[in-house]
This record gives structure tokens, sequence and C-alpha cells, in this order.
């Protein structure tokens, strides 16, 4: 469990697709847990089907925030993609530094001078 909170840590994106059917045995319990837990740090893209159950407070969470809530896959992740563009291949540490400011020329400029040295 230790990795998956480091990858949603370092993770530009972070996508949540809720088909919560509780009798169908898909409750969704640890995704809510996930979603609470990431619901401020604007790496979210969130969807679910319109028949998901018990999705209330994710979808009010989301709303509260002026972020849209999909109800098709193929849109939540259509919009997960318009907003990473061209994205960034990061590694070791660099993967800690959020895509946004990874772009910025500045950083880039200063960043490779300091490999020159």
């Amino acid at each position: 469990m230790a990795w998956e909170c480091e990858c949603r840590h370092v993770a530009d994106l972070i996508v949540f697709w809720a088909p919560s059917h509780i009798n169908g045995r898909m409750p969704g319990f640890i995704t809510k847990v996930e979603f609470g837990e990431d619901l401020h740090s604007s790496k979210i893209v969130y969807g679910r089907p319109e028949n998901a159950e018990e999705c209330r407070c994710l979808d009010k969470g989301m709303e509260d925030l002026k972020l849209p809530v999909f109800t098709s896959l193929l849109d939540t992740l259509r919009h997960a993609v318009s907003l990473l563009g061209s994205g960034a291949s990061r590694r070791n540490g660099n993967v800690y530094v959020l895509l946004f400011i990874w772009e910025i020329e500045q950083l880039q400029s200063w960043y490779s001078n300091l490999k020159l040295v």
C-alpha cells in the first residue's frame, strides 16, 4: 500500500473511474478513501457511470471545487489526456517536480546548466 500512496503523490494526474455497484460487490471503498485523500491535490479527474451507486459524496466533492464529473470513461480519459498535453518523462528525483513546474522554461534552463557542472 505504501507504493500506491507514493505513486499517487508523484503522479501529475490521478484518474478516478468509480463504477460503484453495491450489490454487484464493487462498492469502491478504497477508491473513496483515496479520492478523499487526493481531492484537494488539483490532480484529480473523476468519472462514473450514470448508474453508479453511492457516489454522491464524490460528486459533491468535485462540484464544490467546480471540477467536472464525467459519466463516460472515454470522456473522463479524454479530459485527462487534454490536461496532460504531451506530458514529460521524468526519472528519479525529478518525478517530484510537478508537470506544470517542470515545463517552465526558466527551470529547464537552470536544470540544464546544473547538469553540466
